[in-house]
């Protein structure tokens, strides 16, 4: 029995969910308005986002900054400055723009300029929001562009620009209808950090937010979703993780530790989410093995160049898979309501595994 193996699969586990990278507490998300869609192309094909900052020349607010250290002092004199480049009218003496619009331009440039930080995720829209780009802030300082990019870039000499990594776009029908209450907020620049898990559900298969580890199902289905393959395909694989628990003598670790959160859009998401990581961690590789096994770019799950600790895993989850033939009628059913649902499979194995990899060669 796999039991006897001398090989401590709860070690491995653990080891894993040590190397495993967690998204950073400072990580921030932000959407940034495109002006209806006049700067999408612009954005995605320079490979940067920008403000607006006209009623501020960037000179003036490097030296504001030099000056004023202490943000809340900073943000009065951006207030200021902003205040000045609305003249007011001759006959009223009131400005062109409000206190409440004043205060609010002067924040978003204030945001932009302070708190949008190298790592941070930026989405834009595009017009109507028929599309939307997903990138990462390459920098936190303000972009200085060569001449070369200056001519390819019409809106640099009155925007604040940062440079950002595009990751993804999609088409707005394809997301996850939790992501479009972000699109109600129509300043030119929102912190949406509680969309976080939304967001990076849409991103990756398997990732680890404020110390809950989250797995992802893709269901890929076009037209009506049938409840009894939702439900069989849910039903049955915690059948058979709660088996592989069992089988390969892992502590502390039960189907039963998992909140799930489904969006079944045809397509959609379902979201395996437990704070107790190392079983996440299994129920991702058992939905790996179990799904077909991952092979990308060349590489598959039985690699030389992965990993020997998931390996072992693996290969494990892999035996008890085939050994006996109520096995494979386990595995049979799986494959009916998988297929059924069309779920995709877990693209993020190799990452994941090449992650590990990476943080086992760092020093401790």
């Amino acid at each position: 029995m796999l039991t006897s193996l001398p090989i401590d699969y709860n070690n491995i586990l653990d080891t894993i969910v040590e190397n495993v990278q967690t998204i950073p507490s400072r990580k921030r998300y932000w959407l940034i308005r495109t002006n209806s869609g006049t700067f999408y192309d612009t954005f995605k094909e320079n490979n940067f986002v920008g403000l607006d900052h006209s009623q501020i020349s960037l000179r003036d607010l490097s030296r504001l900054r030099v000056r004023f250290h202490d943000d809340f002092l900073f943000l009065s004199a951006i207030k200021e400055s902003v205040a000045d480049f609305y003249t007011p009218d001759l006959e009223t003496g009131e400005r062109t723009k409000n206190d409440r619009s004043i205060s609010l331009i002067a924040n978003q440039i204030f945001k932009f300029y302070t708190q949008v930080k190298k790592g941070d995720l930026v989405i834009i829209p595009s017009y109507s929001s028929s599309k939307v780009a997903f990138g990462i802030v390459m920098e936190s300082y303000i972009a200085e562009f060569s001449e070369e990019e200056l001519d390819k870039i019409d809106v640099a000499e009155q925007f604040l620009n940062k440079r950002v990594k595009w990751i993804e776009d999609f088409d707005r029908v394809s997301l996850d209808p939790n992501i479009y209450k972000m699109f109600t907020a129509h300043q030119a620049i929102t912190e949406v950090g509680k969309y976080a898990d939304v967001i990076e559900r849409t991103l990756q298969d398997f990732f680890v937010l404020e110390n809950e580890a989250h797995l992802i199902i893709n269901v890929q289905k076009q037209d009506g979703v049938n409840a009894r393959s939702l439900f069989g395909l849910g039903y049955n694989f915690l059948e058979i993780l709660e088996d592989v628990i069992y089988a390969l003598d892992i502590k502390d670790v039960s189907s039963n530790d998992f909140e799930v959160e489904v969006n079944i859009n045809s397509p959609g998401k379902i979201d395996l989410k437990s704070k107790i990581k190392k079983g996440t961690v299994l129920a991702f590789l058992t939905l790996a093995v179990f799904g077909g096994g991952y092979e990308s770019s060349g590489h598959s799950l039985k690699s030389d160049g992965l990993p020997g600790l998931i390996k072992a895993i693996t290969e494990a989850i892999n035996e008890y898979r085939d050994r006996e033939q109520d096995r494979a009628m386990q595995k049979e059913i799986f494959d009916q309501y998988k297929n059924k649902l069309d779920v995709k499979q877990v693209d993020d194995m190799l990452k994941i595994m090449k992650q590990v990899d990476d943080n086992q060669d760092k020093a401790k």
